[in-house]
This record gives structure tokens, C-alpha cells and sequence, in this order.
């Protein structure tokens, strides 16, 4: 499909693409959106069967998230793309935006934030391996609909471009995230595995002896 350049095949494209609400249902506001549910891509079995293995591992959607970060960090997060869905299956076109992070100090080591300027020790880590953090806050707008109730037909061209131009990279970009998470379930397989994790626990003592039993 090439990308609609006439004021009337604009408006069929903003007035024909798929919609799904920004909150729940009952909220009824409505945006642009894409349903990623693995059934409805159009995949052969084999490929579909790889999804669905992966649905739950958490490293599958690295490329998958990058890849709708890098929208939002190209609209300065003005515009966002959010899952959406009982089980997360449509991506909807949102607003939000950033604003300067609350956060002062960030350690090295952990990457745990902490709001005070004064802070030389991490609370999470013990480390002293701190620094000034000058990151950003992103921010949702999860109430507010997208063209929900615009009639596209009364636009100028020069809007309906604008908006268009937003809508056509939301589209490449759903197209891409879904492309990345593909890719990844189709070069790997699933194992399972079984990990040791180190837990701290409350013992009783007797006093005197504090030194002589290990706890850790």
C-alpha cells in the first residue's frame, strides 16, 4: 500500500483504519490502532506455533519495545504506541509527552534512582558509585481519544498531511515491533530452565554467638 498523497484518499485512510480504546471499553475513547494478536497476522502454523511459545518470555519483546520507544522518542513522546487489550493483543496510537525527571542521583551500579541531590549511597545496592541524573519522566494520557469524532472530509489537505504522516509511521512502526517479536520466536526454542536465587532470611541467634553462625 503507498503512502495516500490526495485529499480524498486521506481521508478514506483515516476514516478506514482500525480503532481500539485508549482505556477500557466503557471509557469510549477510541485511537488508531493494530490488532497483534498471533492469529490474526496471517502466519503459517510453524511461525504461529513459535509465537505462541514466546508470549511469555520476557526477552522476546526487547527488539519488540525498542522498536516503540523509537517512535515515541521521535514525537518527543507526544505521540506513543501502548498495548492495549485483556492480553495486551492491539497497539493504540496514544498521547502523553515527558517532562524533567523528580529524580536527583542514579547509581552506576544498579541503576536505582533516589530523589535526594545529597545522596552518595544507593538504598538498593550499598554501592557509593553514584552520579546526577538528568533523564526524563514519560507521562500517559490514556483518557483522550484520537480522531474520534473528526470528520476527516472537513480537513484542509494541509492537516489531514500532518495528521497522516503521524498515522503512517504508527502504522510502520506496529509493523516493525511485530516483525522484531517474529523474528526473535522463530530463532530460538523455548527451554526450561532452573535458577537459584539468593534469599535472605530472619534466624534466631543465641546471644554470644552472633559471630559464630553465618548468615549469609
Amino acid at each position: 500500500m503507498k503512502k495516500p498523497r490526495t485529499k480524498r484518499d486521506m481521508v478514506v485512510y483515516l476514516e478506514n483504519h482500525f480503532r481500539y480504546h485508549t482505556m477500557n471499553s466503557w471509557n469510549r475513547s477510541t485511537s488508531f490502532a493494530k490488532c497483534i494478536k498471533v492469529h490474526s497476522l496471517g502466519l503459517n502454523r510453524e511461525t504461529a506455533d513459535a509465537c505462541y511459545a514466546m508470549l511469555d518470555i520476557e526477552d522476546a519483546y526487547w527488539d519488540f519495545n525498542w522498536v516503540l520507544r523509537q517512535f515515541a522518542e521521535k514525537y518527543d513522546y507526544k505521540y506513543q504506541i501502548w498495548q492495549n487489550g485483556r492480553s495486551g493483543g492491539y497497539l493504540v496510537l496514544g498521547q502523553g509527552g515527558s517532562r524533567p525527571s523528580e529524580y536527583k542521583r542514579i547509581c552506576n551500579d544498579c541503576l536505582q534512582r533516589n530523589h535526594k541531590q545529597s545522596t552518595t549511597k544507593c538504598g538498593r545496592c550499598g554501592s557509593e558509585n553514584m552520579r546526577d541524573y538528568e533523564g526524563i519522566d514519560v507521562f500517559m494520557k490514556p483518557g483522550l481519544s484520537f480522531g474520534e469524532d473528526d470528520d476527516f472530509s472537513e480537513w484542509c489537505k494541509v492537516d489531514l498531511r500532518w495528521l497522516v504522516d503521524i498515522v503512517w509511521a504508527f502504522d510502520k512502526a506496529t509493523e516493525d515491533a511485530v516483525q522484531a517479536f517474529i523474528d526473535f520466536a522463530t530463532n530460538h526454542t523455548v527451554e526450561e530452565k532452573t535458577i537459584q536465587v539468593p534469599t535472605k532470611i530472619m534466624v534466631a541467634v543465641p546471644k554470644g554467638e552472633q559471630d559464630a553462625i553465618p548468615l549469609d
